[in-house]
């Protein structure tokens, strides 16, 4: 038998008893410098071609040539299919460390043991006891092995997202120059956008306009009742007159809450445009001529 160390041969052939495996064909050491066995079956033309390519394996299996030896016990196999030339290309495969091939063909060879009648029951024992821990050890192998790629490619793909992460913080986004203010788009936040400024600019100028109107109508009266001292136009007058004042007074109060809600907001984070600062104002005043209201808006 082929072992990888001398002491797993000398244990094996100890327990065997026997110094070879088969008469014309020792079943190849862990050492590498034994040889596959097959016996060949079968006589006439193809018995000597099946013996010639399996002298010619035993020699490349001796030079430690597997590729070739296995091309070798192939043929023989294709001449005559002696179920013991798995053993020999488990053999070979697992010196290639092809752990794959090697527990095929260890497989093959486990489930045709029985059925093969030309080795004594002592030897077969032996033998399987042999490749089962063969057999063994390349599942111990094989399992390792997935699982080192296994970690490899968690590692791997653990480094990438790293790598994409620091790309990402690599990358400058807008509005983090650390000597400049976020860049604000206009209307994404500014003053005009809040719609309490526009509620309060809408109250204004309806009060205002309805002050006008009220007003006009209260002077119309006015001069209808001087005219003609009808009770009616100076009824028509004082009611006019009242609407005049209350108007008035929700466009003085409107005025006052938006001018108010505006410097707060300003003062508490002025909206930036390109790092520009939106003034806003909307101040009512009275004068000899009357009240009105002044609105400044700079874009």
């Amino acid at each position: 038998m082929t072992t990888r160390s001398g002491m797993t041969c000398c244990r094996f052939w100890t327990i065997a008893g026997f110094a070879a495996l088969l008469l014309a064909a020792p079943l190849a050491g862990r050492t590498g410098v034994s040889t596959a066995f097959a016996q060949g079956a079968g006589k006439g033309q193809n018995q000597k071609v099946f013996d010639a390519f399996m002298n010619a394996a035993r020699v490349l299996y001796g030079e430690q040539k597997y590729e070739d030896a296995i091309a070798q016990f192939e043929k023989a196999f294709q001449t005559i299919p002696d179920p013991k030339i798995w053993f020999n290309l488990g053999q070979c495969h697992r010196m290639l460390n092809h752990q794959e091939q090697a527990l095929f063909y260890y497989r093959k060879f486990l489930e045709a043991l029985p059925t093969i009648k030309d080795l004594p029951e002592a030897k077969k024992a032996a033998v399987e006891k042999e490749v089962r821990q063969w057999v063994d050890e390349l599942e111990k192998e094989k399992a390792a092995e997935e699982e080192r790629l296994r970690k490899e490619e968690a590692e791997k793909a653990e480094r990438e997202r790293l790598e994409r992460e620091r790309a990402g913080q690599g990358t400058k986004e807008p509005g983090t120059d650390p000597g400049k203010g976020p860049d604000v788009p206009a209307g994404s936040g500014g003053l005009t956008s809040k719609w309490w400024f526009w509620t309060g600019v809408g109250a204004t100028v309806v009060f205002t306009a309805a002050t006008v109107w009220a007003g006009t109508q209260a002077l119309s009266y006015n001069d209808a009742w001087k005219k003609d001292w009808n009770p009616a136009d100076r009824d028509n007058a004082t009611k006019y007159m009242n609407i005049t004042d209350i108007s008035l007074a929700g466009a003085v109060i409107a005025g006052v809450a938006v001018s108010v809600a505006t410097v707060l907001h300003l003062k508490s984070g002025p909206a930036r445009v390109k790092g520009e600062t939106a003034p806003v104002s909307l101040v009512p005043a009275c004068d000899g001529a009357g009240c009105y209201l002044t609105f400044t808006l700079n874009f």
